[in-house]
């Protein structure tokens, strides 16, 4: 109920947020991410309602997005995209599977990047819009609260 609860308040179409980096590292443009909103995931009471780098409990039912700004310290504030169908950039690692257009990506726990994802099983929450054989940032649409 807390994630329902605020996501209604957010414009998913095209919601830039601004948000503390709490990741523990230096964020990019098209860094995954993950928003603990409701501290979902067991986290410190201190990263509650800021971004940090998705987790495997995060990833099942959390809201995930981007990092928008060239370069973002740990602990400072910076702005970041969630929204459902919107085209970001995001960094994905292509070099273990291939990533083709069309194919659905999934947050990588621990870190800030995307993987190809197998339909059916995995919940995903990119579609590459373009193709990938190495680490490297690609357009891509992002559905924050995830499919499956």
């Amino acid at each position: 109920m807390p994630l329902e609860f605020g996501l209604r308040g957010l414009n998913l179409s095209t919601a830039t947020e601004k948000k503390n980096n709490a990741s523990g590292a230096t964020q990019t443009t098209g860094s995954v991410c993950q928003w603990d909103i409701a501290n979902q995931t067991g986290n410190t009471a201190a990263q509650i309602d800021k971004v940090i780098k998705p987790v495997t409990a995060g990833i099942a039912v959390g809201v995930l997005g981007v990092q928008a700004d060239a370069s973002l310290l740990n602990g400072v504030d910076g702005n970041f995209r969630f929204g459902e169908g919107v085209v970001v950039d995001v960094k994905v690692d292509g070099s273990g599977t291939a990533i083709a257009q069309m194919d659905p990506l999934k947050a990588q726990n621990a870190s800030d990047v995307a993987v190809k994802a197998t339909a059916g099983t995995d919940r995903w929450h990119f579609i590459a819009l373009q193709a990938a054989t190495t680490a490297t940032t690609i357009k891509a649409l992002l559905y924050s609260t995830g499919r499956k």
